[in-house]
C-alpha cells in the first residue's frame, strides 16, 4: 500500500490516479476544516445561498481567532515567557522594528 500511495503522490501528474488521489485530498481537507469551524452546514448545503464573500470573511477570522488563542495560551502557560508576558500584552508590530528595518 505505501509503495503505491509513494507512486501515486510522486508520480506523473497528468495519470488518472494521482488526479483523483489530489482531488480527494483537497476534498477532505476543505471539508474537515469546515466541519472545525462549525461551518458544517457549508458543507452540508453545498454552499447555496452562501455568499462567497461571507464564506470567506469567516473562514479567515477563524484562522486569526485560532492564531491568537494559541500564542495567548503558549504566553500564558509558559515560564520562558514571564518578562514577555509583562511588556506584551497583545499581539502587534512594535514602532523598533520599523526603526531597525529603516537602518
Amino acid at each position: 500500500m505505501i509503495p503505491f500511495w509513494f507512486k501515486v503522490v510522486t508520480g506523473e501528474q497528468s495519470k488518472l490516479t494521482t488526479i483523483i488521489y489530489v482531488l480527494l485530498v483537497n476534498g477532505l481537507v476543505k471539508f474537515f476544516m469546515i466541519l472545525i469551524m462549525g461551518l458544517n452546514f457549508v458543507w452540508q448545503t453545498q454552499c447555496v445561498g452562501i455568499n462567497k464573500v461571507w464564506l470567506k470573511n469567516n473562514v479567515n477570522q477563524f484562522i486569526s481567532d485560532h492564531f491568537m488563542q494559541n500564542w495567548s495560551s503558549e504566553i500564558s502557560n509558559s515560564s520562558k515567557h514571564l518578562n514577555y508576558r509583562i511588556f506584551k500584552t497583545n499581539l502587534c508590530f512594535e514602532k523598533y522594528h520599523m526603526i531597525y528595518l529603516q537602518t
